[in-house]
């Protein structure tokens, strides 16, 4: 049932929200046995979520989207260590507008108009579901229980989410992931020069960390990082034989603070010093 093709579709229709929150254990925590009358949604934070649904046994790691139906029968199936945090979201839906489909099914029907939700997505969610979550939790702490704030608030969440769902899928193709990965290497060929890291690139997408990282690298044939590095250092091997600039100006034109982290990767990337380099 909780197989990566499957998925929730239905047409938009009443979405009404139960209860939201943020959990955090301190302790090592098992969750305890459950069937809810509603849809309970659950995006990872931090460490590892280990649940036992209907004989499945799933794990619900920083960034993975979990979508239990109702009616549907879950537990702990194993204890998570200190410092598990998920967000989760209790919510009604109309049985009668949604169904589970199979990809080959989904692939038939026109999305333009649905809700698709997966009922099991590693690494989905994208930075503009977490800020809904904690938008949600703030409105619900604060707005004094108003319902129609707290169903708009749900359904906001749950329609990035079908977005992100929808972008997943078109991005299956080759042709398209090739496209997105053009954008990322163009931006990053165009912002090497600055302090920026893999989460903020991905941030700067509107995509998961994990799933844009492993996109590229499966593109790229190796790793975002890797790719900045040497986009940095093969500009920094220019700067070296054409300009004046000392080692120190030339890391800092190229993205690195620190001169000495500088030098020891240009050497192990390079196999010569920078100062070797510009000499030879």
């Amino acid at each position: 049932m909780f197989e990566p093709t499957n998925y929730v579709i239905g047409h938009t229709g009443p979405i009404t929200f139960e209860l939201a929150g943020k959990f955090f254990s301190e302790i090592p925590w098992q969750h305890l046995p459950r069937v809810n009358h509603n849809y309970e949604l659950f995006i990872g934070i931090k460490d590892t979520l280990h649940l036992l649904i209907e004989g499945e046994v799933l794990a619900v790691k920083p960034g993975d989207v979990l979508l239990i139906p109702p009616y549907t029968s879950f537990s702990g199936q194993q204890e998570s260590p200190g410092g598990l945090s998920f967000y989760w979201l209790h919510f009604l839906a109309p049985a009668s507008l949604f169904s589970i489909q199979s990809f080959d099914r989904l692939q038939k029907t026109k999305l333009e108009s649905a809700f698709v939700w997966p009922l099991y997505a590693e690494g989905l969610a994208s930075t503009n579901e977490l800020i809904l979550f904690q938008q949600l939790i703030l409105a619900m702490k604060h707005s004094v229980w108003q319902p129609e704030l707290l169903d708009s608030f749900t359904k906001t969440l749950l329609l990035s989410l079908s977005a992100t769902t929808k972008q997943s899928l078109l991005t299956t193709s080759k042709s398209q992931e090739n496209h997105l990965i053009g954008f990322v290497t163009d931006w990053l060929q165009k912002n090497y020069a600055q302090p920026i890291t893999v989460q903020e690139t991905a941030n700067n997408f509107g995509y998961n960390k994990a799933y844009l990282s492993h996109l590229f690298s499966k593109t790229m044939g190796t790793t975002m990082t890797s790719y900045l590095q040497q986009q940095r250092m093969d500009k920094a091997k220019t700067l070296l034989l054409e300009s004046p600039k000392t080692i120190k100006e030339i890391a800092q034109d190229v993205g690195f603070q620190d001169e000495k982290y500088f030098s020891r990767l240009f050497k192990k990337m390079v196999s010569v010093s920078p100062t070797d380099y510009r000499r030879k």
